[in-house]
Formats: C-alpha cells, sequence, structure tokens
C-alpha cells in the first residue's frame, strides 16, 4: 500500500472518534479521509435495512456538486443485481460502472446524470454480518481501482464498523449506568420501605413486651391481693374479738361482777387476739412491702448494689400468688452474701417470668409441681439456676425458645413474650448469658452466668 494510503489509514485507526461513539463524527471523519486517500470527489456511507430489502445513505458528500444528502434509498426489487452482488458480501469494483453487471442498473438515471463513470463499494462489517457499504464514485474520470486502494478502502469501511461496536458499547453502557441508578433508586425506596417497617415492628414488638410485663404485674396484683385479703381477715376478726372481750370487761365492772379470775381470763383472751392481730398485720405489711418493691423494681433500670442472695428471697415471696393455683412447692435456700453491681429490676422481672413461664407451660394444676432455684459464685460471675420437673420442651421448641412471639400455648394466654423478654435482659442489660437444658418428660433446667459488676457504658 502507498505511503500516503498508509499514512492515512493509521491516522483515522489512531482517531479518538473512532472509539467515541459519535457517528456523526465518525461518518465525516471516514468520508473526508476515503476523499483524501482516494482523490475522489464524491463518496458516502449507506446502510442496509434489517431486512436487507432497501438500503438508505447515512451521509453522502460531493465536492463537484457542493452538496451532502442522506436521504437517498435504494429498494432491492427495484436493483436486484446490485443487491444480489451486495449479498456476495465483498468489494464492489466498478472500473467502468455503467457496464459492471453490479452497477449498471444504476446507468441510465443516477450515473449519466452525475457524470459517474468508477464506482468501488467497500462493505462495512459489525459482529461478522456486512451491515452496509463505503461507496467510492469517481466524477468524470474513469479509475481502475489498483489493488492497494481496494485494500484502503475496504480498510477504511472496518473502521466504521469499529465505530458501530463502541457506539452500542457506549449505549449499553449508557443504559447499564441508568439501570444501575434505577436500580439504586429503587433499592434505596425498597430498603426504606423496609426500614420504616421494621421500625414500625420494633415499636409494636416494645409495646407488646411492655404489655407482657404490665400483664405479668397484673396478675401479681390480682394474686397479692388476694394473699394479703386472708391475714387482713384475721386481722379484722381479732380486732372484733378484742372489742366483744373489752365490751364483756366493761359490763362485768359496772355490775360489780369482775373477779381476779375474770380479769386474768379477760387479760389471756386479750392477748392471744391481739398477738393475732400484728402477726396478721406484719403478715399483710410484708406482702405488701415485697410486692411494692418487686414491681417498682422492674420499672427501675438504674444501677445499684444489692445482696442477690436476699433480694431473691424478697421477689419470690411476691410470686407466692402465681404458683399458688398450681400447687407448686418452690425451694430456695438464701445462702451467703452475694453483693453485686447490676440492676435489680432486671432480676425481678427474669424470676418473676421464669415462675410464671413455668406455671403456664411446664405444669399441669396437680400435686407435686416443684421448682428449685440455685445461687453459686464462680470467680467474677455468679450462677443463677432455675429448675423445674414439669413437662419438658422438644429440641424444636428449644430451637425457638427466645424468639419473640413464639409460643407452645397461645390458647391459654401465652404470648411467646415471656423466654424474649429473659434472653434480653441476660444478654444486654445483665450482660450475661442463658442456656436452656430440656427433654419431654424430664423438666426444664436454665442456667444463668451472670457478671457481678455491671458495666455501664456496655448496656
Amino acid at each position: 500500500m502507498r505511503q500516503h494510503l498508509e499514512d492515512i489509514l493509521l491516522e483515522v485507526s489512531c482517531s479518538s472518534l473512532i472509539d467515541a461513539g459519535d457517528m456523526h463524527a465518525v461518518a465525516n471523519l471516514i468520508i473526508s479521509s476515503i476523499l483524501k486517500g482516494l482523490r475522489v470527489k464524491r463518496a458516502g456511507i449507506w446502510l442496509l435495512d434489517d431486512d436487507h430489502q432497501h438500503i438508505r445513505c447515512h451521509m453522502l458528500v460531493d465536492e463537484v456538486y457542493h452538496h451532502q444528502a442522506n436521504d437517498l434509498v435504494l429498494s432491492k426489487k427495484d436493483f436486484p443485481a446490485y443487491f444480489s452482488a451486495l449479498e456476495l458480501n465483498r468489494s464492489i469494483v466498478a472500473n467502468k460502472a455503467k457496464t459492471n453487471s453490479a452497477t449498471s442498473e444504476f446507468a441510465e438515471g443516477y450515473l449519466a446524470s452525475l457524470n459517474i463513470l468508477s464506482m468501488l463499494d467497500c462493505p462495512i462489517r459489525h459482529r461478522g454480518e456486512m451491515i452496509g457499504i463505503l461507496c467510492v464514485e469517481s466524477i468524470g474520470e474513469q479509475r481502475d481501482w489498483q489493488e492497494d486502494e481496494q485494500h484502503f478502502g475496504a480498510s477504511i469501511a472496518e473502521l466504521y464498523g469499529r465505530a458501530i461496536s463502541a457506539n452500542q458499547r457506549n449505549m449499553y453502557e449508557e443504559q447499564l449506568k441508568r439501570s444501575n441508578q434505577q436500580l439504586e433508586r429503587d433499592v434505596d425506596k425498597r430498603t426504606q420501605r423496609l426500614q420504616d417497617s421494621l421500625d414500625e415492628l420494633k415499636s409494636m414488638q416494645d409495646s407488646l413486651i411492655e404489655s407482657e410485663k404490665l400483664a405479668a404485674l397484673g396478675r401479681l396484683v390480682a394474686g397479692i391481693s388476694h394473699e394479703v385479703n386472708t391475714p387482713i381477715g384475721v386481722a379484722v376478726t381479732g380486732n372484733s374479738h378484742c372489742q366483744h372481750i373489752r365490751q364483756n370487761l366493761a359490763d362485768d365492772f359496772e355490775q360489780n361482777r369482775l373477779s381476779k379470775s375474770k380479769m386474768q381470763k379477760y387479760l389471756d383472751e386479750l392477748d392471744e387476739s391481739i398477738n393475732l392481730v400484728e402477726a396478721n398485720l406484719n403478715r399483710a405489711a410484708s406482702l405488701i412491702h415485697n410486692f411494692k418493691q418487686t414491681a417498682v423494681d422492674q420499672n427501675v433500670i438504674e444501677l445499684t448494689d444489692l445482696d442477690l442472695s436476699a433480694y431473691i428471697s424478697v421477689v419470690l415471696s411476691s410470686l407466692n400468688p402465681i404458683l399458688k393455683p398450681y400447687k407448686v412447692q418452690l425451694h430456695y435456700q438464701p445462702g451467703d452474701v452475694v453483693n453485686m453491681h447490676s440492676y435489680p429490676g432486671a432480676f425481678a422481672q427474669i424470676l418473676t417470668n421464669l415462675v410464671n413461664n413455668a406455671c403456664t407451660h411446664a405444669f399441669e394444676k396437680g400435686e407435686n409441681n416443684q421448682i428449685n432455684i440455685g445461687l453459686a459464685t464462680k470467680g467474677k460471675d455468679v450462677i443463677l439456676t432455675f429448675k423445674d420437673n414439669g413437662k419438658g420442651m422438644d429440641e424444636e421448641t428449644q430451637k425457638h425458645l427466645f424468639e419473640p412471639f413464639y409460643t407452645t400455648n397461645r390458647e391459654g394466654g401465652g404470648s411467646g413474650l415471656g423466654m424474649s423478654i429473659i434472653f434480653n435482659l441476660v444478654r444486654n442489660r445483665l450482660q450475661g448469658t442463658i442456656e436452656v437444658n430440656s427433654e419431654i418428660g424430664q423438666g426444664t433446667e436454665v442456667i444463668l452466668t451472670l457478671p457481678r459488676d455491671v458495666k455501664p457504658d456496655k448496656v
């Protein structure tokens, strides 16, 4: 190939326009390079329709008649020989365009009117398929197209095909970019909707958990009311008996029937009644105090120092109303002082929920229902064990035990929040661990391992 053709081809192939995807700029570059390289005055780019029944002018430059055109269309039915030549996917080399078998169909109208004597049509290929031609036309001069000129034209046409690929790639990239942006917007919207739903569910869960806590307190209130009625009733009866003795004493005194023996009898009966009243009032006061302490502690979230061993006794004494209907024997022996810096309210909630959970799920209202509570220390930790001799649980139930709203006794009023509350209090509030061991028919054991000194910055 002649040097000037190689130089032009190199310049075009290295042009940034080829891979930029601007097809109008590329068409101008291709045509101007062909006009310069092959020293002709007329050239155009023609592209086939998808059905290959028409070929349309994409851009045409004519320096003789000084005009550009891009609205010309050739139909296969009008020029069958030319389209047949195109189907060969080879360059059409027409040195004598009027007599060449491929181009002679243009002789009368097109070639004669424009004084076109020679044509060189080079195929434009994209992805291995011919999609159009680079048409070179010699006006007023017959050309014998040399082999290097044919190679030059074919190479320039191939560069146009490369530009089409770049254009499509750029369009795909732009489409992909827009799709990704739209996807990101959709993901953001869905994420926000999910977050809103999650926040709503979290709010509902918090409300249900608070309701469950209040429900547990409600059960305590009902039970403690019943428990307090008994000693108060006995105290009222004892007080009435004291009034009756006083009245008899006054009557005997006024009628001079009061002997030393009668006086001693009245005094003995008064002492007995007063002791009975005092004992039952103290019993009622203790129940109310323990219940009040437990109820208040369950809603207090402040760190404080406490003797856990003694505190457990106080909490358990307020839980008798829950245990009584199920005839549960609760075994707990307070041991040595177990000093802790922790959240007493969390312990009150945990013990209340454990006892309530055992009564609701583990026990029938029969005999020999037992709960054993143990307390031990291990280094800087406290080990609290809670074991019942109830029904026990299978592996599937244990797997879901701490999931919110999971319950095996929904028809019996179970909310599925008791063990979830315990888990969160142990792990988050008390910064400890919880382990559950159970088998069907063998009861359930809950083991809490808790630090004696809870750090507020970890809560």
